[in-house]
């Protein structure tokens, strides 16, 4: 049974180290970390203002084309009730995914915290935002 155990812990961690091992803060040709932080930091400067016209102004095209700006505030209203007021943005973890800069971003509020992941194109335009 221990034996099993050991196995078990054995391959979970090899697991772990292969999956972390390909989210390096390696980036995308011609993308800049702090260009990449600067646009997530936009993005929930944008959401904790509740400027939904500068957060879908910040869209890429596919973006734009499949949401509202009515439809981000809906979603964000009750979100930003529950949470409270912004308070800083914790910690940045960058990767690159499918051509994309992805910057996983910590963030406290007065009420919670949220993880935002955050998916930018080589134009920084916000492309994929996922809050959990």
């Amino acid at each position: 049974m221990k034996k099993i155990r050991f196995l078990a812990a054995a391959a979970l961690a090899v697991c772990l180290a292969l999956a972390l091992g390909g989210c390096g803060a390696s980036l995308p040709d011609g993308m800049q970390e702090d260009e990449v932080k600067k646009a997530a930091e936009a993005t929930v400067s944008q959401l904790a203002g509740e400027d939904y016209e500068g957060l879908v102004a910040s869209m890429d095209e596919v973006m734009k084309a499949s949401t509202t700006l009515e439809d981000w505030q809906a979603v964000w209203q009750p979100i930003a009730a529950q949470v409270g007021a912004f308070e800083k943005i914790e910690s940045h973890a960058l990767a690159s995914k499918d051509g994309y800069a992805v910057d996983v971003v910590k963030v406290k509020y007065a009420n919670a915290a949220l993880t935002f992941t955050l998916s930018y194109n080589a134009d920084y335009q916000l492309s994929g935002l996922y809050v959990k």
